[in-house]
């Protein structure tokens, strides 16, 4: 994308600067770049008036303000760079925020299973035992009839192993 910029005689160097352009072409964002303003400094050096030359104390304000600007694009290029390593940085956190919430997820699904399953055996031994004590509890009733029977017979278990 060249630029150009015609510039006007002026025998007045104080006002060369900013009274002498007349704009023919801008870049895209309406606004002078390094190369433009270097090439108006360059113009503006050529055509002063020799026996009225720009000052000491207006080139160095204009070099300084050139300094400027290339340090504040430079300073730009770098929060650009910035801002895209951020964005990739929080693209990789969100992905893995979203891997770390389906493992998440995962490992609470197979903890209720597996907690599903203890229930469902601990009932079991329960209902197990339920029944063996049933069956303990009906053998000893068993034994205790079986007892007061040998007694009302007046049958003695020591009396056997005489």
């Amino acid at each position: 994308m060249a630029d150009s910029y015609s510039v006007t005689n002026n025998k007045d160097s104080n006002n060369l600067f900013t009274n002498s352009i007349e704009k023919t072409n801008y870049n895209q964002n309406k606004k002078l770049d390094k190369n433009a303003f270097l090439n108006l400094l360059v113009t503006q050096l050529q055509n002063q008036d020799p026996l009225n030359p720009v000052e000491d104390k207006e080139f160095i304000a204009q070099m300084a303000q050139f300094s400027s600007l290339e340090q504040l694009q430079q300073l730009n290029q770098k929060f650009d760079s910035n801002l895209e390593s951020l964005s990739k940085i929080k693209e990789s956190i969100d992905e893995q925020n979203e891997n770390i919430n389906n493992s998440l997820n995962e490992l609470k699904d197979s903890i209720l299973d597996s907690l599903s399953s203890l229930k469902s055996s601990f009932k079991n031994i329960e209902n197990t035992q339920s029944e063996s004590l049933n069956n303990d509890t009906e053998m000893i009733n068993q034994l205790i009839n079986l007892n007061k029977a040998f007694e009302s017979y007046d049958i003695n278990s020591d009396s056997k192993a005489k």
